[in-house]
């Protein structure tokens, strides 16, 4: 995902969010490098709500994932369009980029 704001239509409830690794840069980015450990997927969620501008554009989403033995898993709601933190890419998981998205489709 180059333009998070533009693709925002595609967040979801449902939808597999896909989050790369904080600091990397992911421009000239491929499909297979989303699984090289250490250059692709860090992070997976599922988004389970969606928050709306009055103009219909995604401003927070929140989604449930897995985590780590130190944490158990949960529902997080700080993906913003508009991070509160500088060092946060928009929409992201905190500083994890982006990256990718799965959305459900029902037959």
């Amino acid at each position: 995902v180059t333009d998070e704001k533009a693709k925002s239509d595609l967040i979801k409830p449902g939808a597999a969010m896909f989050y790369g690794y904080q600091g990397k840069d992911y421009t000239n980015f491929t499909a297979e490098d989303l699984f090289v450990r250490g250059t692709g997927i860090n992070h997976v969620g599922v988004v389970v709500d969606v928050k709306k501008d009055e103009n219909g554009q995604v401003t927070n989403y929140s989604i449930f994932h897995g985590r780590n033995p130190k944490h158990t898993a949960g529902i997080t709601s700080y993906h913003n369009l508009d991070p509160t933190r500088s060092s946060y890419p928009p929409l992201g998981n905190g500083g994890d980029k982006w990256v990718a998205i799965a959305p459900i489709i029902w037959d």
